[in-house]
């Protein structure tokens, strides 16, 4: 597995912590318990796109070589460390955009031959199964880095950058001043937040964790 790059945390210090995707959002899942400190534990997830501003460690298949953009492997996708470049709010913008207007789904289609239309039950599913109480809390929130320990925040993040690939649709001007502005991707950490502490198991990702436990709350 690649090395986990490392993030500047919200006091200052540089720790690797690549969010991990795998249960963020499902309630009752156990842990065992080992000491680790997140003083802003992040991780930078990084955006998909062809020219990667970052370069590129995942292998990518473009749109004419994949039927689904869930087919799609962003950089970092491979050791969830996909570094993200939109804030919270545009996100959550996102979401809403998405909900109100559904698009269809890409490759698929009903029996008619018209598309299939795409709904929030399925948007959540195609986001790694991301629970619908977490997606609520996340989107009542407000401010750039509001929601960022969420697993939503990720995974959303994630799920609407393959679809921008897929669909060939160019960065716009804010796309671009964020990659300027934050070369490494916006951090999972919350700046209202104070700091927290985890704890975990052998070979447990604190980033993952700690959006484990935020999920439930």
């Amino acid at each position: 597995m690649p090395k986990a790059p490392s993030r500047r945390t919200s006091g200052g210090e540089q720790r690797a912590a690549p969010y991990n995707k795998s249960s963020a959002d499902e309630p009752g899942h156990d842990h065992e318990h080992h000491h680790h400190d997140h003083a802003g534990g992040s991780s930078r997830p990084k955006k998909i796109d062809s020219s990667g501003v970052n370069g590129t460690r995942d292998s990518q298949p473009t749109p004419s070589t994949t039927t689904s953009h869930l087919d799609i492997k962003l950089p970092g996708e491979s050791d969830q460390s996909v570094p993200i470049y939109d804030s919270c709010d545009q996100v959550r913008t996102k979401i809403h955009r998405f909900v109100a207007a559904p698009p269809p789904i890409p490759g698929e289609k009903l029996k008619s031959g018209k598309p299939k239309m795409y709904t929030q039950a399925k948007m959540l599913r195609d986001m790694g199964n991301v629970n619908s109480n977490s997606l609520r809390r996340f989107l009542e929130k407000k401010g750039v880095s509001a929601g960022a320990e969420s697993g939503v925040y990720y995974e959303a993040y994630c799920f609407f950058e393959k679809l921008r690939i897929f669909n060939g649709e160019k960065k716009t001007a804010q796309r671009t001043k964020n990659e300027k502005n934050h070369p490494h991707g916006f951090d999972l950490v919350d700046s209202n937040s104070r700091p927290q502490w985890v704890t975990c198991g052998p070979g447990e990702n604190p980033a993952q964790v700690l959006a484990m436990a935020n999920a439930r709350h």
